[in-house]
């Protein structure tokens, strides 16, 4: 794992951007919900535990969950970058790099909510979540999912709009 303080290379970098690598395991994700949380703690963007840290903690979980069940098909030691950075607002951009197979999101068909189904919801969980949801695709191979979510509370939220 590389965190912003774990690199080498002349002295710390920006306080509201950091950056985690992490192996396609799924005991992983905890680690990478208590990077988010700190991260948004450190960089003064709210507290442990509020409902929007929570949510993005939530929508993090659910691509990375899919990256590792869908893109990497289970493969454990496949690296997942993970970078955060924090813009005015306070706005918070979470972008994950894969390099699996391409993701296609209008394929993936829309849940059914009639109990039919045990799975599915991800994309639809994370797209409640997030104000911005980008997939793309490099020509390196790289698949990119950007996450955009202001994290003011919610009645500063509706204040602004």
């Amino acid at each position: 794992m590389i965190t912003q303080d774990d690199q080498a290379g002349g002295g710390r970098r920006d306080p509201r951007e950091a950056e985690l690598i992490i192996p396609s395991d799924f005991d992983q994700l905890e680690r990478v919900r208590r990077f988010i949380r700190d991260f948004c703690q450190r960089a003064g963007a709210g507290t442990p535990g509020s409902d929007r840290i929570c949510d993005v903690e939530l929508a993090a979980t659910e691509v990375l969950t899919n990256i590792m069940r869908h893109a990497y098909r289970g493969e454990g030691q496949r690296d997942i970058h993970i970078r955060l950075r924090l813009e005015d607002g306070p706005r918070l951009v979470l972008t994950v790099y894969d390099w699996g197979g391409p993701f296609d999101p209008a394929q993936v068909p829309p849940p059914d909510f009639d109990g039919s189904r045990s799975g599915g919801f991800g994309l639809y969980i994370i797209g409640q979540l997030v104000d911005n949801l980008e997939f793309s695709r490099d020509p390196d191979g790289r698949n990119r999912t950007r996450l955009e979510m202001n994290l003011a509370p919610k009645n500063d939220r509706q204040a602004s709009e």
